[in-house]
């Protein structure tokens, strides 16, 4: 019997032989020393586990076997994992339960006598199980750029002393506590770029660089590789910004207005007359005949009528009509007049009459499309005056908005992307 064994706690002695004062000729010799040793105290209780062995059965002492079984079972009862370390409780009913009056030992729990729990209570056991070993160290998982380097324990940034970074290894000081949110955020170290290649070859005088919102000191752009050079690269982390207008490609349709019930049109490249469609008043001309900068002249046949009007290809906005040549008898507000994108003209007007007018007007754009190797991996991001807005759709590298909805004139879009890194 080792020390951990109590009687009528954790076990029991039961015996069937002759009671010393009840001989019978089944038994030759009667248990007095058996006897001892069934009757035992507990509790102030004097509890007989010995059976007659002369009697005609022996279903009372069975019976109490049964009974002390059952008993010693509703003391232990076993978890389905063994505990962490961390501190067990228990709750019969919903009540805690004292630590003192139960033992853990694996996955049994053991309640001490008279401490367990009655017939028809709920037991409760709330324990950590499976848990991983604290770490006072991490792996990245590519070599950070120092500089950049942000290490959070929870929601508190650490200072750089509390960690030290060996390759990719970061060992902290003090060890974070159980459970704790680690987030490491760093840029991956590598060399700086300092050429970036242009999608589209810019217009003479149209390249605008800022690096961090300044004029980049060392730059220049390399016209036979439409390549942006730094010399030395911006800083990690700047913010470079490049923009350029860009020659969309030859433009062979043209909106030009000519007097209502006019005919003979013809256009002339100097003294060559050129081949052309019409259309209303949109004119288009052949992929051959077209030169960067070249003047195009429109000449037709006018009728003879008092008043002669003229469609413009858009609406001047209001006060915006200039006349840059006219003649003494025909100007505007004199003999000219304009009313939406309409100009009627009640003066004197001849072939040889030389009228040039300029004026604004609002043209509304409502796609946008944005050169760039990959778009379905970056990161797009657009903002109208400066503030971030949601509220568009992308197909590839064109982007929408729903102009009627969201836009007004005058207004600055600012599309951005932001690729991957390498």
């Amino acid at each position: 019997m080792t020390n951990s064994k109590e009687f009528w706690k954790n076990f029991g002695v039961y015996g069937i032989f002759s009671l010393p004062a009840k001989r019978c000729s089944v038994s030759e010799q009667v248990g007095t020393q058996y006897q001892r040793l069934m009757n035992y105290k507990n509790n102030n209780q004097l509890h007989k586990n010995a059976g007659d062995i002369c009697q005609a059965d022996y279903s009372t002492t069975l019976n109490q076997i049964s009974a002390d079984i059952a008993q010693l079972l509703e003391n232990q009862f076993e978890l389905s994992d063994v505990p962490d370390s961390s501190p067990v409780r228990l709750f019969i009913d919903g009540l805690a339960v004292l630590e003192e009056d139960y033992s853990i030992v694996g996955r049994t729990i053991t309640f001490k006598a008279n401490k367990e729990p009655e017939n028809g209570k709920s037991l409760t056991v709330e324990y950590n199980t499976g848990a991983t070993p604290r770490f006072a160290s991490v792996t990245l998982k590519n070599d950070p750029a120092l500089e950049t380097l942000v290490v959070k324990v929870g929601v508190n940034t650490l200072a750089s002393s509390a960690y030290e970074l060996k390759g990719r290894n970061l060992v902290f000081k003090v060890q974070p506590a159980d459970q704790s949110n680690i987030t490491v955020d760093y840029r991956i170290a590598k060399t700086l770029a300092n050429t970036f290649q242009l999608e589209k070859a810019p217009l003479a005088g149209t390249l605008k660089v800022t690096v961090d919102t300044k004029a980049p000191v060392g730059m220049t752009f390399d016209a036979a590789t439409n390549q942006i050079v730094f010399n030395p690269a911006p800083a990690d982390g700047a913010a470079i910004n490049i923009s350029y207008d860009y020659r969309m490609g030859p433009n062979l349709v043209y909106a030009v207005s000519s007097a209502a019930g006019s005919s003979n049109h013809k256009i002339y490249d100097g003294a060559v007359a050129i081949a052309f469609t019409k259309s209303n008043n949109s004119y288009t001309i052949n992929a051959a005949n077209h030169v960067l900068g070249k003047t195009l002249v429109l000449k037709y046949d006018a009728p003879n009528d008092a008043v002669r009007f003229f469609d413009l290809p858009n609406t001047p906005v209001a006060a915006s009509v200039v006349f840059v040549k006219d003649t003494a008898s025909c100007k505007l507000g004199s003999g000219i007049s304009v009313s939406g994108n309409r100009l009627a003209a009640n003066c004197m007007v001849t072939g040889k009459s030389d009228f040039e007018m300029n004026y604004n007007s609002i043209e509304t754009f409502d796609t946008f499309t944005v050169e760039v190797p990959n778009p379905e991996v970056g990161i797009w991001e657009v903002l109208i005056d400066g503030v971030r807005f949601e509220k568009w759709v992308r197909v590839g590298k064109t982007i929408k908005i729903d102009y009627a909805k969201y836009l007004k004139p005058d207004q600055a879009i600012e599309i951005r992307y932001t690729g991957p890194e390498e």
